[in-house]
């Protein structure tokens, strides 16, 4: 059942699914997932008294503008389809990359920095969706690998 009139909308004139808006779904879907594993590690620094109360809403903050980058990204996709065929496979590389380092997060620290890292990759992946030309596209990576590379050197400092 269709929640709002937005949705209705782009549901009524993309009836069938499009491989690209799958694979971009898929994308956001990860990086959503990364996101609910650094507002999980917040959640365990603050309860382990690692964690002040100001960078536990820093990253409850971030955490809510991740997810609404994510929801602003599949809106995009699914209303306009750009042509993001050409760049999906760098942006599902560096977010599988991502994935798999977000397994180690209970090891790092610092996730406001991670937090921060994060919302920079998922704004510069809405901005890709809007604008997907080769600049855009090399920058929403480099942000996604730059999160990876964080959490590997947080864990490395610890």
């Amino acid at each position: 059942m269709c929640r709002t009139l937005r949705h209705q909308a782009v549901v009524k004139e993309n009836p069938m699914p499009d491989p690209i808006v799958e694979r971009t779904i898929a994308i956001t879907r990860s990086l959503r997932g990364v996101a609910y594993a650094v507002m999980d590690r917040a959640f365990e620094e603050r309860a382990a008294g690692e964690l002040d109360m100001a960078g536990f809403l820093a990253v409850s903050e971030r955490y809510q503008q991740m997810i609404n980058d994510a929801n602003r990204t599949m809106y995009r996709v699914a209303e306009s389809l750009p042509p993001l065929g050409a760049h999906i496979e760098k942006l599902e590389a560096a977010t599988q990359d991502l994935e798999k380092m977000s397994k180690r997060l209970h090891d790092a620290h610092d996730i406001v920095a991670i937090a921060s890292q994060l919302v920079v990759a998922l704004s510069s992946l809405a901005v890709a969706v809007v604008r997907p030309d080769a600049s855009t596209v090399g920058a929403t990576v480099d942000a996604i690998v730059n999160v990876g590379e964080t959490i590997r050197a947080r864990i490395a400092d610890r």
